[in-house]
């Protein structure tokens, strides 16, 4: 199957893709940790946010590359059917999770510039935010809107789980077009455990093309 090369257009936006969601999380994570200090009987015990895992691959066409239809083994010993070449981000970010999660955090917060589908239906000016404890995803919400930063909770239903199983494999890197923002969130929580987790799709807040 031919890969073509991203857009010109998209270049600067691809470059930059690592350096937005640190600044992005600098300010989210600042002030959740003081909002949590401050209700520390729901989430005792909370010291600060110092452990930090970043995943980075060049998503670039070698001999060494995967291909569409290949099943690759996670560290977690999940078996992932690669559907679409260009969703490498959640695959390696999966893995980021899982081995966060072995260090028995009190929770897991990842940011990433994951999906077009994000932009879609969020525009640039809102984030995408789901996981798998609504207290924890309530505080990250009004963290957010103390920063300035807004964003929205999409639905982790099961259904959008069961999208990613593969026939050949545990999971599939892309189950499609549809609700793919929720799909990508849903394939990344079958690497938490049952940490405490929530994930936010920055994919269209975290490149400003205009002064705000």
């Amino acid at each position: 199957m031919p890969t073509a090369p991203p857009p010109p257009s998209t270049l600067a936006e691809l470059r930059d893709a690592g350096f937005a969601p640190r600044t992005l999380r600098a300010e989210i994570l600042a002030n959740l940790q003081a909002h949590l200090r401050a209700r520390d009987a729901l989430f005792p015990g909370i010291r600060g946010f110092d452990d930090t895992v970043i995943p980075a691959v060049e998503n670039a066409v070698s001999s060494n590359a995967y291909r569409p239809l290949d099943v690759i083994t996670t560290r977690k010993g999940i078996k992932i059917e690669i559907g679409n070449t260009d969703a490498e981000g959640r695959v390696i970010l999966a893995d980021a999770l899982y081995e966060a999660g072995g260090e028995a955090p009190d929770m897991l917060i990842d940011f990433a510039t994951l999906t077009g589908a994000c932009v879609v239906a969020l525009g640039t000016t809102v984030s995408g935010f789901m996981g798998n404890d609504p207290e924890l995803g309530r505080h990250v919400f009004e963290a957010g809107e103390r920063a300035g930063e807004r964003m929205w909770e999409l639905p982790l239903y099961r259904e959008f789980l069961e999208a990613t199983k593969s026939q050949v494999a545990d999971l599939k890197n892309s189950a499609g077009r549809w609700g793919g923002a929720i799909t990508a969130g849903a394939f990344l929580s079958e690497f938490v455990g049952k940490t405490k987790w929530c994930h936010l799709d920055i994919a269209g807040t975290a490149w400003v093309e205009r002064e705000t």
